[in-house]
């Protein structure tokens, strides 16, 4: 944690992406179980269903892997979000 309150449009923003991406994976992920129950229910053999909810698995954690491309926008130039506070060396 750092006193910097020039990264709090920086937090703000990846707060509201994150958000946004798990609205996303959630939703997707409930469209697709109630697509798989009821198709189960009326005959699709288990294999392939747990074939299709692994494969949307991956395709929900690759979404959430977007937010590891979040960069700062152009309002936050000159903004070093990475700093590390300098610990003083002496022993």
């Amino acid at each position: 944690m750092v006193d910097d309150i020039g990264r709090l449009p920086f937090a703000v923003a990846l707060s509201r992406r994150t958000a946004r991406i798990i609205r996303q994976n959630l939703t997707f992920a409930l469209l697709i179980l109630a697509a798989l129950v009821p198709a189960t229910l009326i005959g699709l053999p288990i294999g392939p269903a747990v074939f299709i909810h692994e494969g949307s698995t991956l395709l929900v954690v690759a979404n959430a892997l977007r937010l590891l491309r979040f960069r700062r926008g152009a309002e936050h130039e000159g903004i070093d979000h990475e700093a590390r506070p300098v610990r003083d060396q002496r022993t």
